[in-house]
Order: structure tokens, then C-alpha cells, then sequence
């Protein structure tokens, strides 16, 4: 077998010489050193053709990212940002023409395409701006044609921005009986927004979200960080680019109580001995209809009121009814109506929005009558020792008003008049107006006198021997 192949080895290099001799005419082994020489020539030929005369040559490249880089840029010194995303960012095919020597070997790894940012405006909004190409290290490139030769990009300025707290959800805390959410105050009420001017134009205020669950039972703080950003429609903005300085919110939820209570009202200026109970039966709170004190009749006004403080609640649970005012029994007519204004402790609201009643009498079986009083029978009680007194001369013509056969019975002479100076004292000489006061006898005992009266009473000096003292008090008085 081994005298086979060499054989076959000798006839191939037979072949071989006999190849070189026909096409080569070369001579024997003398001429070797000649087609070595003739070799080299050639291949010096062919690379002084290649590079000193057919130099131009185009590649076509594809597939190239767009990228964009702001820094150093005219955009970057006018305080302009990219809100264009990375991913709307292109690829682009590119043909470059060149000599052969300079971009023969060049693949889309040695090239980037890129935004020129040096064409931009000073304004923000939507640009058109150049594509162009560079290699990788820099060196602009000088022909070559872009399959994308500029592009649409969105550019901002930063900026910050106060937004109010407008809305505080809380979506989780439920409520006692008898316990209403009240107000809810955060804090801050106002925070900083930084970012796009484009995007923060769309901001119209910030939600702030509570995300416990709980009972309330009084007032409580929460702590969170749940905020959202809402544009004008109510809608959430979902923008990463805008940003809030301060995100920690303390909410307090204030709780109130509500509870309702029949409305009264106290006479004041009652004599001993006065049937109360014959007025207060026929007196009428008046606002949108007409209702009764408790406890003379079904139809009675209700007020709803409200506090948020839980030991002004429980002093609320305690009441029956509520007084919302007193008036002097002589400011009681017939045809007349007497407005109250509704006027709550501190600590508590009017939640029925009253705002004022007025009282009025029902007639019903009422009558008022005048009787006139002569004044030198209108005598100064409680007065000073060292003083003498003199009432006006004359009379006053008062007014009685009750039952009619009551009224009938009463005359002049059974009315006592008087004017007390001790809570109203004269001690000095002049002449003063004072209030009168009225008693009639106990046998009309449903009868009043209705106004207020005054008569002009003179203080002088008194001699020592003779000086006046007073002790006896009125049991009734037509003073407010």
C-alpha cells in the first residue's frame, strides 16, 4: 500500500510541473528566482491600483440606534430637557461613501447615529431636529446618506411647583354609632412638585389616600405617604418625572356627635304665687310652623346640635330638652312676637341651622286691659338713708293681660307700684329715669303686667334727722 501512495504523490508533482510549463512557460529550475520577482511586481501592481486608483467604495450599514445625549449641547445651555423616552428612540440604515483605506473595515460598531442637539431652539415643546452620524470615537463622518435624516423629539425645563392638598380619602375607617366624620385637616396642606413645565402644567392638585382601617370612636391622627396627583377632571396623572419634595402626610380626622332635643324656653320676672304653667301652655315657638314647649303638646321644635368634643357629648345625653332662652314675662303681649336668637355654648353648633325663633303667645281666651296709676302712689324702695326722693307727679296707664275674668277683677287700687333701687342705686343729687315695678294681688294669679314702664325720680340731700329708709322688695317687676 505504501509503494502505492508514493506513487500516486509522484505522478500529482508530474502533473504539477507540467501545470507550471504550459501557462507559466516557465524554464526550469535556472528561472525559479525570476517568477518569484515577477510575482512580487504583480502584487505591487495590484496594490498601488487598490489604493491610488480605485479608492471609493460605499458600505451600507443597518440597523443602527438613535441615541440622545443632551451634555455639552446649545439644548443643554438653554436649561432644556429630553422628555423623549429611550424607547421611542429609532433605528436607522446608513450608506457611507469613502476611500477604501479609511472605511473598508467599518461595521455598525464603529459608527453612532445621534440627535443633534445643537439645532435646537431655546422653547419648549416639539422640536424637528437633525440625525447625524460620527464614528465611535468621535470623528464626524463626511459622506454618507440616512434612511432617517431628522426626528421629532418633546423638550422641557424643570421646574418646581406648590400644589394644595385637595382631597383626603379614607376609604378604610368605618364609624360608631352616633359619630359623624367631621373635619379632616393635613398636613402639610400643600406640598413641592418639581419637574417638566409641560407636566407639571397638568397638575391641578394632590390626593392623599389613608390606608388604615379602623373604628372611630373620637378624633385620631394617621400618618401616611399615599398620594397621588390629579389633573382638573378629577383624573390620577401617572408621570414619573414629576417628583414631590416632601412625602410624609399627618391627617387628623375629626369625629363630631349629633344629638336632638325638644326646645324651650324660661320666663324670668315671675312673681311668687304665678300660675307658670298657665303661659308657658300657650306660648308658640314660631320658625317654618308653629310648635309647643315640651311637655304641652305633641308638636314640639327639635334642634339638632352638634359638638365635637366627647365630654360635650355626654353632658348632651344628659338633657331632656334644651332652653334656648329667657324672657321677662312683662315682655309678653297679645299680637305681639318676640325673636330669640340661637345662641349655643362654645363647643356647640346649631345643626338645624335655626339661626333664630320667635315666640308668640296664643289668645286664646286672653284679654289686655289698661289701668291707669296715679305716681304719688309709686313708692322708692331699697333708696339710700342719706337721700330724699321725689317721683314724678302724674299717671301711667299700664296694661294687664289674662283670663277675663281675672283682668275684671283687678282695679287700680289693687295694683302696688315702686321703683327699687337696689340694683339700680341713685346716690347723688340730680334726676333720674328708673324702671316700675308692679305687684297685684295673689287672687290673679294668671294675670300680668305687660311692658316696661319708667318714670323720672329726683334725689336730693337729706337732713340727718329725717333721712328715709327702705326695706320691703316688689315680687314683681316689668324690668328686661
Amino acid at each position: 500500500m505504501s509503494q502505492t501512495k508514493n506513487n500516486r504523490l509522484s505522478e500529482e508533482w508530474t502533473g504539477f510541473k507540467r501545470f507550471l510549463r504550459s501557462h507559466f512557460h516557465m524554464p526550469r529550475k535556472e528561472n525559479l528566482k525570476l517568477l518569484i520577482i515577477s510575482f512580487i511586481c504583480a502584487a505591487s501592481a495590484w496594490m498601488y491600483i487598490a489604493t491610488r486608483v480605485n479608492t471609493g467604495i460605499d458600505i451600507n450599514l443597518t440597523q443602527i440606534p438613535v441615541i440622545a445625549d443632551m451634555t455639552g449641547t446649545q439644548a443643554e445651555s438653554y436649561g432644556l430637557m429630553l422628555l423623549t423616552t429611550e424607547e421611542e428612540l429609532p433605528t436607522i440604515n446608513a450608506n457611507i461613501s469613502g476611500k477604501r483605506t479609511s472605511i473598508g473595515a467599518i461595521s455598525k460598531d464603529d459608527v453612532v447615529a445621534y440627535i443633534d442637539f445643537n439645532s435646537a431652539s431655546d422653547r419648549i415643546g416639539q422640536q424637528k431636529l437633525p440625525i447625524l452620524l460620527k464614528t465611535a470615537d468621535g470623528t464626524p463622518l463626511g459622506d454618507y446618506s440616512l434612511s432617517l435624516t431628522e426626528m421629532t423629539v418633546t423638550l422641557d425645563r424643570f421646574e418646581t411647583l406648590n400644589f394644595p392638598v385637595g382631597d383626603v380619602l379614607t376609604p378604610n375607617l368605618s364609624f360608631a354609632e352616633g359619630v359623624n366624620q367631621d373635619a379632616v385637616v393635613c398636613e402639610p396642606s400643600s406640598i413641592d412638585i418639581t419637574g417638566p413645565t409641560l407636566g407639571l402644567a397638568k397638575v391641578h392638585h394632590i390626593r392623599v389616600t389613608v390606608p388604615d382601617s379602623e373604628k372611630m370612636f373620637e378624633t385620631k391622627s394617621f400618618s401616611t405617604t399615599q398620594y397621588e396627583l390629579i389633573d382638573a377632571d378629577g383624573n390620577v396623572i401617572t408621570d414619573a418625572s414629576l417628583q414631590a419634595q416632601a412625602t410624609r402626610f399627618l391627617t387628623k380626622v375629626s369625629v363630631s356627635y349629633s344629638h336632638s332635643l325638644p326646645v324651650t324656653i324660661d320666663l324670668s320676672g315671675v312673681p311668687n304665687g304665678f300660675d307658670t304653667d298657665f303661659v308657658l301652655s300657650r306660648l308658640r315657638l314660631n320658625t317654618d310652623d308653629e310648635y309647643v314647649l315640651p311637655g304641652y303638646g305633641d308638636k314640639t321644635l327639635s334642634m339638632n346640635i352638634k359638638t365635637t368634643d366627647y365630654a360635650d357629648k355626654n353632658a348632651l345625653d344628659q338633657l331632656d330638652v334644651l332652653c334656648i332662652g329667657r324672657v321677662p314675662l312683662s315682655a309678653l303681649s297679645l299680637g305681639g312676637q318676640i325673636e330669640i336668637p340661637v345662641e349655643l355654648q362654645d363647643g356647640y353648633e346649631d345643626n338645624s341651622n335655626l339661626g333664630s325663633v320667635y315666640l308668640s303667645l296664643d289668645e286664646t281666651d286672653l284679654v289686655a286691659e289698661t289701668r291707669w296709676i296715679n305716681t304719688k302712689d309709686v313708692k322708692p324702695i331699697n333708696n339710700a338713708s342719706n337721700f330724699d326722693y321725689q317721683v314724678q307727679a302724674g299717671r301711667i296707664q299700664v296694661t294687664l293681660i289674662g283670663p277675663a275674668e281675672q283682668v275684671a277683677e283687678i282695679t287700680a287700687d289693687d295694683i302696688t307700684a315702686s321703683i327699687n333701687l337696689y340694683n339700680d342705686p341713685i346716690e347723688e343729687e340730680g334726676t333720674f329715669s328708673r324702671s316700675v315695678s308692679f305687684t297685684l294681688p295673689e287672687k290673679a294669679n294668671q294675670v300680668w303686667v305687660s311692658g316696661s314702664y319708667k318714670l323720672n325720680i329726683t334725689a336730693s340731700k337729706a337732713a340727718a334727722s329725717t333721712a328715709a329708709t327702705g326695706s320691703s322688695r316688689s315680687t314683681a317687676s316689668t324690668s328686661n
